[in-house]
């Protein structure tokens, strides 16, 4: 019994150590191929902290006596999860802004600094991310305060240059699915473009029913908004199949309509 006891415990043993490895070897592959994927993991894993501390940081602001003391006015706990959100944006710019510094001018995979610095170093680098997300929690609230304001003004850039990037994306498929000349592709573009705009549509009365309920009192900048994204997708649809745009496509303007309609969404619930 004991042979057999300890014979089990062996062979678990070795599967873990097996199993352990071989995830490893996949996570060390998938970095080494996507750090793409590695930075937008970083990325949803801050907004998904940030989205708690929004709502659960008094607690822990209340435990950082520097931060509590150098309060004006009535503390709240919309204070309190202001101040933990902007640290840990604050923290996640610093370690994104410096990351873009030193890969400036890498093109080529075969280029040392990509290999050792953008697709290779993840331990480092996740090292180097805790702590930048830790650090702001030691600085003054006048500072973090003047950050948020220019990161109001940073945030409209960083949404245009990520609308420009969907755009590519969505026509860089539109092309490859196209390319491909078999009907099948091209009958699940339709699909996806009639389902981006389906999307849409019921996002735009779910936003009219949230945000202009019936008996409320006046709405009229959440009607206005709202209306004007709907105004807007419809316009930026027609001008992609006017004739002088030669590489117009329904798809991509689908695709930015249901993301432009999803920001819509999210800063009426702001």
């Amino acid at each position: 019994m004991f042979a057999l006891s300890t014979a089990g415990s062996f062979l678990a043993s070795a599967g873990a150590v097996c199993a352990c490895s071989c995830c490893q070897c996949v996570t060390k592959e998938v970095l080494r191929k996507s750090a793409r994927l590695a930075y937008c993991a970083l990325f949803t894993a801050a907004m998904i902290i940030a989205w708690i501390l929004r709502d659960f940081a008094r607690p822990l602001i209340e435990k950082i006596p520097w931060i509590v003391h150098q309060a004006t006015g009535d503390i709240s706990d919309k204070w309190y999860g202001q101040q933990a959100v902007y640290r840990l944006s604050m923290g996640n710019f610093m370690f994104f802004g410096l990351m873009s510094a030193v890969l400036v001018g890498v093109r080529y995979k075969s280029d040392k600094r990509d290999q050792y610095l953008h697709h290779g170093g993840w331990l480092v680098k996740l090292s180097l991310w805790l702590l930048f997300n830790i650090l702001p929690f030691f600085f003054p609230v006048a500072m973090v305060n003047g950050y948020a304001w220019l990161a109001r003004f940073g945030s409209g850039l960083f949404m245009v240059v990520q609308m420009i990037i969907l755009v590519d994306m969505a026509q860089n498929w539109n092309d490859n699915w196209v390319a491909k000349d078999d009907d099948r592709f091209l009958w699940a573009l339709l699909a996806v473009t009639v389902g981006c705009y389906l999307g849409a549509c019921t996002l735009v009365g779910v936003l009219f029913y949230w945000f202009k309920p019936a008996g409320a009192g006046d709405c009229s900048f959440n009607i206005l908004i709202i209306s004007l994204t709907l105004i807007l997708g419809v316009a930026v649809s027609l001008l992609s199949l006017h004739p002088r745009a030669t590489n117009g496509s329904l798809f991509p303007s689908a695709v930015v309509t249901l993301y432009c309609t999803y920001l819509c969404y999210s800063a009426l619930q702001s």
